[in-house]
């Protein structure tokens, strides 16, 4: 298994600049990882997995693809333009931040955190990309025919303090559990869940708390005959909800790969 290296990346600069008659602030160092080290993985296997503490993130087998979808926070079905070679490649990838405080990087979202493997990529393969907007399938989020089932929040404060969990159990069940949510937000989940865009077309502007139950199509489809089968997410969201996902077309936001190179292995 080859090292493609371990060289210090420069951390991103952010410039504040003073009021008028004052000397400007003094740069402060964004949150970036300094030390990195990727190896190609020739394991041949699908198992794959990422574990991320405050200052490391490390990830195994994980295709090249996924990595840039991660990275510039789409889905890897909208990534096009790579080579055959960077669809099957896959690595193993041990990342430190070491100049950043504990307190900003506990700032830091789950998306923030994704990006910090852009200036990686872009660095160690010479990745570069532009957004194309395409029309491709996708689903509308509407209120069904007999209303909204939906109970609204307590705390009518946007969203502010909105949070979704999910779990999953056997057969490809998974319970999601919202609280103080707007719709948008729910189609954000939603658009993860069917690895199809969804827009919010119910005009509901309240947030709502609601719990939601659904079975997996496998899981369905090894429980047909039981009376353990639950519901798919389309008959879940109508049923449990009063919402429905109908299929449609509109613009999607797409990432092009222009160039990508294979590092040397060293």
């Amino acid at each position: 298994m080859g090292v493609l290296g371990a060289l210090p990346l420069a951390a991103a600069m952010l410039g504040a600049v003073g009021a008028c008659g004052q000397a400007p602030a003094p740069a402060v160092a964004a949150p970036a990882y300094d030390v990195v080290s990727i190896r190609v993985n020739h394991s041949g296997t699908d198992d794959s997995g990422i574990d991320c503490d405050l200052r490391i993130c490390r990830t195994e087998n994980v295709s090249l693809k996924s990595m840039i979808a991660s990275a510039y926070g789409v889905r890897e079905a909208l990534v096009t333009g790579l080579p055959a070679w960077a669809e099957a490649l896959r690595l193993d990838i041990q990342a430190k931040i070491l100049d950043a405080d504990d307190a900003a990087l506990k700032k830091m979202t789950d998306r923030e955190r994704e990006a910090l493997f852009v200036p990686v990529l872009e660095d160690r393969f010479h990745l570069k990309v532009h957004t194309e907007l395409k029309t491709l399938p996708d689903y509308e989020l509407v209120v069904a025919k007999e209303g909204p089932k939906l109970k609204p929040a307590a705390a009518q404060d946007g969203g502010k303090g909105s949070s979704m969990s999910s779990r999953g159990g056997r057969g490809g069940k998974t319970e999601l559990t919202a609280k103080d949510v707007l719709m948008p937000t729910f189609a954000k989940f939603l658009d993860r869940e069917l690895d199809r865009p969804v827009q919010d077309k119910t005009g509901l502007t309240r947030t709502y708390d609601f719990t939601l139950k659904w079975q997996s199509e496998a899981g369905l489809l090894a429980a047909s005959a039981s009376d353990d089968t639950g519901q798919s997410i389309f008959a879940a969201v109508q049923d449990q909800l009063g919402l429905k996902l109908k299929p449609s077309k509109g613009p999607v936001e797409t990432l092009v790969v222009d160039h990508v190179e294979m590092v040397g292995e060293n």
